[in-house]
């Protein structure tokens, strides 16, 4: 989390692709009051709910009239078969002055995140 905390403020709106259980949100709400919403399509979307202020059980596609100051996205752009038009649904999705932060697998896991085991 390292290198995400720079990024955070209080009162943002944090948007996360793929949340799945909500361990990354849960981390960044106990240090800072962030609204924090994750999207997860699989079966941890329930486990989430338990500690993320909202979660989508959608794809991001479904999200209208809404903008996040953050947009965090590990390890599922790989999984999305129109990558082109999912970004675009994610730009939507992010303020003007928004932070995309992403990250697709090369080798392992992210070196710097203690949450990312693979």
């Amino acid at each position: 989390m390292a290198d995400i905390a720079p990024l955070l403020r209080p009162a943002m709106r944090v948007l996360e692709i793929g949340c799945a259980e909500g361990s990354l949100g849960a981390v960044i709400r106990q240090s800072i009051p962030v609204h924090y919403t994750g999207i997860e399509l699989s079966g941890d979307a329930a486990l989430a709910t338990r500690v993320l202020d909202r979660v989508v059980n959608a794809p991001a596609a479904t999200l209208t009239g809404e903008s996040f100051d953050l947009l965090l996205s590990f390890h599922v752009l790989e999984h999305i078969e129109d990558i082109a038009t999912e970004m675009r649904h994610w730009r939507r999705l992010l303020d003007d002055n928004g932070t995309l932060i992403l990250e697709v697998p090369n080798r392992a896991g992210h070196r710097l995140l203690d949450l990312d085991p693979n």
